[in-house]
C-alpha cells in the first residue's frame, strides 16, 4: 500500500486535474498499486472487484544454522562488540527455548500449549481432571515433541 496514493488523488481533485484515459491503471483511481512481479493478469477498469486469494500475515520466525552462520559471519566482518552482541543473543535465546522444552515436561500448563500444537484431534484444554505431566500417553506426546525440537538443535 502507499499512503502517499491518498494524497496525489487529494491534490488532483484541489486542482481540478481530469483523467480521460481508459488505462488500467489511471492514476486518479489507484487506491493499490502492484509490482510487476505480482501481476498475473489485467483487468478492465469497469471492473472495480479485486479479489485476493491470500495475504501476509506475522509468523513466528526461528533460527536455523544457516541463518545463525550468516549472523556469526557477519557481525564478525562488522566489528568485535558486533560479533559479542549477536553471539550472546543468539546464545540467549537458545537458552530461552531450551528452559521453555524442559518446562513443557514439568509444568501443566506449558504441558497443554507444548500439546496443543499438535493437530486438533483432541482437545487438550477439556481435559482437566487429567495431569497431562503424570499420563504416560500424553507425557510421552510431549516428550516426542521436546526430543523432535531437540535434534534440531545439535550444536
Amino acid at each position: 500500500m502507499d499512503k502517499t496514493l491518498d494524497d496525489v488523488r487529494e491534490w488532483g481533485k484541489k486542482n481540478h486535474v481530469v483523467d480521460n484515459s481508459k488505462d488500467t491503471e489511471c492514476w486518479m483511481d489507484l487506491a493499490i498499486q502492484f509490482r510487476p512481479s505480482q501481476k498475473k493478469f489485467e483487468a478492465k477498469r469497469d471492473n472495480q472487484r479485486l479479489e485476493i486469494v491470500k495475504y501476509s500475515a506475522p509468523v513466528s520466525i526461528s533460527l536455523n544454522r544457516p541463518v545463525i552462520n550468516i549472523l556469526d559471519q557477519v557481525s564478525a566482518l562488522q566489528s568485535p562488540e558486533s560479533h559479542d552482541r549477536i553471539c550472546n543473543r543468539i546464545q540467549y535465546l537458545m537458552d530461552v527455548h531450551l528452559h521453555s522444552l524442559t518446562r513443557s515436561l514439568m509444568d501443566e500448563q506449558k504441558a497443554r500449549n507444548k500439546l496443543s500444537e499438535f493437530p486438533k484431534l483432541i482437545l487438550y484444554d477439556q481435559l482437566s481432571d487429567l495431569n497431562l505431566t503424570n499420563e504416560p500417553f500424553f507425557r510421552d506426546m510431549v516428550r516426542a515433541s521436546v526430543r523432535a525440537q531437540l535434534s534440531k538443535f545439535h550444536c
